[in-house]
């Protein structure tokens, strides 16, 4: 009979918003100990996330993110607080991109994963040394990315490095050019690493991959259904690498047609994996044309399935939601003083919803939007 009203009163907490169960961990250690649980965490997340509207949250690069909307066009003011205060050695050009279950990497001078609604933070360990850095390091392009098996509660976090070295270009001749023109740069394999929370370890990967690991377009991989995207574009045989986390290996597939490294992004839609074009419209560029393609999973093949009609004055595509979908973009403000805004458009291009609030931080339009579900998850190993 215990058993059964233990069962019975875990059936119950799983099914309590983050906020009561935050409350009631001092009520009995079991239920503590229950909720630090990561199938717990996993379970009460994920029914959740299938009860609530959608909810998305506005990230910034220089401070917490301070804003979300739901899909009623509500805009809510976040109660998040910088997990800093004290430590003036943290700073906010802060690369806040991934969020997996409720918890946020952190990208500064050192990795952090945190969870704004518990208010934990986790330091992670400094990554394994790489080869030292030669002397003539002129760059490195660091690639992050959180995620993890869908079939595990496990936090991982993709590492990735690649050095730039300056050596003399064999290709110059006249000593009369440009100081610039007598060197080359030349880039060492990509070093990988993944970090396990389970284990708080980092494991050392070697892949080899058909291209290097290098272009802009790698740095914020894109996470569907367990799997990082990011889209290589330079012009060298243009493709999508892409992890796995379920057994840690890359593979490849093709781009859609005619993409732009800048202003294209992967997204979800209808529990699709999408690639959105945008491209504006001549002569006068005051209407962007956005074409949405969706990946068949099956054939790895990409079918163009929403097409926009032209939308006005589109600056960046933020985020597509609902099931029309309807596209949340950057426009510039019509007849005020502030530079930008928040608008949502259906699909035959008229505007749905503008938020007058001033929701995007008009000095840095760099602001994107993640979607977001509240997570009791631990990140303690104790």
């Amino acid at each position: 009979m215990i058993e059964i009203e233990d069962d019975l009163v875990v059936e119950i907490l799983v099914r309590l918003p983050v906020k009561s169960l935050l409350r009631f961990k001092c009520v009995d250690k079991r239920w503590n100990d229950l909720f630090r649980k990561p199938t717990f965490a996993h379970r009460n997340m994920k029914m959740h996330e299938k009860k609530k509207k959608q909810c998305m949250v506005i990230c910034e690069e220089r401070e917490p993110p301070r804003i979300m909307i739901s899909e009623n066009y509500e805009v809510l003011e976040s109660e998040w607080k910088n997990p800093f205060p004290d430590d003036h050695n943290v700073i906010w050009p802060m690369a806040l991109r991934d969020t997996y279950n409720g918890v946020f990497l952190i990208k500064s001078e050192k990795l952090y994963l945190w969870n704004p609604a518990t208010r934990e933070i986790k330091l992670i360990p400094i990554p394994p040394s790489l080869d030292p850095p030669p002397p003539s390091l002129i760059l490195s392009y660091v690639a992050c990315g959180l995620g993890g098996d869908p079939d595990t509660t496990d936090f991982k976090v993709f590492y990735a490095v690649t050095v730039g070295e300056q050596v003399p270009n064999p290709m110059f001749q006249d000593p009369t050019d440009d100081d610039y023109d007598r060197f080359t740069i030349t880039y060492h394999p990509t070093s990988f690493g993944l970090y396990s929370l389970s284990t708080d370890t980092w494991t050392l990967m070697d892949f080899e991959l058909r291209r290097q690991f290098k272009t802009t377009a790698y740095w914020n991989g894109f996470l569907f259904n367990g799997v990082l995207h990011w889209a290589s574009i330079d012009g060298n045989g243009d493709c999508i690498l892409r992890f796995d986390f379920r057994n840690n290996q890359f593979t490849t597939i093709d781009l859609p047609p005619i993409v732009h490294e800048y202003t294209d992004k992967f997204v979800e839609i209808n529990d699709s994996l999408c690639y959105a074009k945008y491209c504006p419209i001549p002569p006068d560029w005051a209407y962007s044309s956005v074409d949405i393609w969706t990946l068949e999973q099956d054939t790895c093949c990409w079918t163009k399935k929403y097409i926009f009609q032209p939308v006005h004055k589109l600056l960046k595509i933020i985020y597509f939601w609902k099931d029309a979908p309807e596209l949340l973009g950057m426009r510039a403000r019509l007849h005020t003083d502030a530079n930008l805004n928040l608008v949502s458009y259906h699909p035959d291009g008229h505007i749905v919803h503008e938020f007058e609030q001033d929701i995007l931080n008009v000095r840095r339009p760099s602001d994107f939007m993640r979607k977001y579900v509240p997570s009791i998850a631990s990140l303690s190993l104790s």
